[in-house]
């Protein structure tokens, strides 16, 4: 189901955000006096709502301060309680859940916030399914909350990009792109005459942009970026980090998929190469969001994220990123695509790509964080 509705225009004392016209380009910082309170509520407490458990059926915790930090989200946690402390995050910063720029011509990138939690990342050793490179398993906190893009990065956002800087994508070299044949399911030969404008298969403005390289998306992120310090201070917009991604794909779940365990549901939540009713990409947001609001998650196309691709073994646990080139010289490339099958399109799954590749499966959201 799609879910492409517009929101109202905000301003906020200390912060401004317009919708419609721009990214959050303000920020309201805590005062030390209030992250300086002391919590009201007793040392044994829920970790996601911050309140004791009921006692005979009444709650014995008094309400939270309006001015508390709110709870980091730790998983597992359901749908209703994923939603009620991303709401708390945006009232806590004062900021709307949902910001959007405004492109021009009617293109509008949006972007969800996501709440700082903790989580289990990679896959247990007694996963159902799993492989290698996504052990060992580990708690990892994410420390900040973060906008993550609600979509794919679509093509028309993309084609603003290139209308504005005249840039041209690795694929545009004369080389092409490579192209997936879901017939033999393997890739057919690299074709010079596919590009983010020619995916090898019918797309409208509205499909995620495909045949970008690693590069292609940071020259985005640049641009964005940049386009908005032209009359703003505002955060850099990045990829994501693997252990972000993952984050904001579980949305609290511990689960295989973020809808459960059972594979044979895919197909209602996510385009892949099982039978739905998209035999290539489709346009956003076709399926479910997941409870931060974020959708295709699970499916349409892989995405680029900004770490190197190499093991989990060394890395920190706290906001950890592989900034280290890896022997097998390859960014991380997270998600499940219309190219493939379940197992392929759980929240653990990685891939990885060299920086400039590219192929008509996968795309990229975007990322800024919030210090």
């Amino acid at each position: 189901m799609k879910n492409r509705n517009g929101e109202q225009q905000f301003r906020v004392a200390g912060v401004s955000v317009l919708i419609g016209a721009g990214l959050l380009i303000g920020w309201l910082s805590a005062s030390s006096s209030a992250m300086q309170i002391g919590s009201i509520i007793p040392e044994k407490k829920d970790p996601n709502t911050g309140r004791q458990p009921k006692v005979g059926g009444r709650d014995t915790t008094l309400p939270m301060a309006k001015t508390e930090v709110p709870p980091m989200l730790t998983a597992p946690a359901d749908s209703v309680v994923v939603k009620r402390i991303q709401q708390r995050w945006a009232e806590h910063l004062k900021v709307p859940v949902v910001i959007e720029e405004d492109l021009g011509g009617g293109v509008k990138l949006k972007m969800v916030l996501i709440p700082p939690g903790k989580f289990r990342m990679g896959s247990t050793d007694d996963a159902i399914l799993s492989a290698a490179d996504e052990k060992p398993s580990r708690e990892v906190t994410i420390s900040k909350p973060f906008y993550l893009g609600m979509y794919e990065v679509t093509r028309g956002e993309f084609r603003k990009f290139v209308d504005a800087t005249q840039y041209r994508t690795n694929a545009e070299d004369g080389t092409g792109s490579f192209a997936w044949n879901p017939d033999k399911r393997e890739f057919f030969p690299k074709d010079e005459k596919l590009n983010w404008k020619v995916a090898g298969f019918d797309q409208t403005d509205s499909h995620p942009v495909v045949n970008e390289s690693w590069d292609d998306a940071q020259a985005f992120c640049v641009w964005l970026t940049k386009r908005e310090s032209t009359v703003r201070k505002v955060r850099k917009l990045v990829l994501p980090t693997e252990a972000e991604w993952e984050y904001a794909c579980r949305a609290g779940t511990t689960t295989l998929f973020v809808f459960g365990d059972d594979a044979d549901q895919v197909t209602k939540y996510a385009n892949t190469e099982l039978k739905d009713e998209f035999r290539y990409t489709a346009a956003v947001g076709q399926y479910p969001a997941n409870p931060f609001g974020l959708f295709d998650m699970h499916g349409n196309a892989l995405e680029w994220c900004e770490d190197w691709f190499g093991p989990y073994a060394g890395l920190g646990t706290k906001d950890p990123v592989q900034r280290e080139k890896q022997t097998t010289d390859k960014r991380a490339v997270r998600g499940g695509g219309w190219i493939n099958d379940a197992n392929n399109c759980r929240s653990a799954v990685r891939n990885g790509g060299e920086p400039d590749n590219r192929g008509n499966h996968i795309g990229f959201r975007v990322c800024f964080r919030i210090e």
